[in-house]
């Protein structure tokens, strides 16, 4: 009897200190785009204005809700609330995201401490279309 196996095989970027990330994404609230560029980043998301580049007004959102930040080279989210957060890639089925980060790739949203209503005013959608080391 003979077993088929498959492999997938990731690419890794190796993190070194002074390497320079290209990075196209972008994020889409209430009408405005946020472009996350590397200069601006950890880009941080919440109630707290002082902060915030991104201040979203909701009770279940903390004053420093969570961040997209570069690590490992990955672009993603870092959750650092009390309630979580929830993250929809695409017709994917929803993640929480609580205390931890989570690699954002493609298009998707996320909701800050609650679960995602797609006619919500405050869901926040992600694009991103390039992550890589420049040349």
């Amino acid at each position: 009897m003979s077993e088929n196996i498959s492999a997938t095989r990731l690419n890794t970027l190796i993190d070194e200190p002074d390497q320079e990330f290209d990075v196209r994404a972008a994020l889409f609230f209430q009408g405005k785009e946020y472009a996350l560029l590397p200069s601006n980043l950890p880009f941080q998301i919440g109630r707290d204005e002082t902060v915030c580049q991104l201040v979203v007004d909701s009770e279940l959102a903390s004053r420093n809700h969570c961040a997209i930040v570069m690590k490992d080279g990955q672009l993603g989210l870092l959750d650092t609330s009390t309630n979580g957060s929830v993250v929809k890639f695409g017709r994917a089925d929803s993640i929480v995201v609580h205390r931890k980060f989570l690699p954002l790739a493609g298009q998707g949203c996320f909701k800050l401490g609650e679960k995602i209503d797609l006619n919500d005013p405050n869901l926040i959608m992600f694009k991103v279309t390039k992550v890589g080391v420049a040349s």
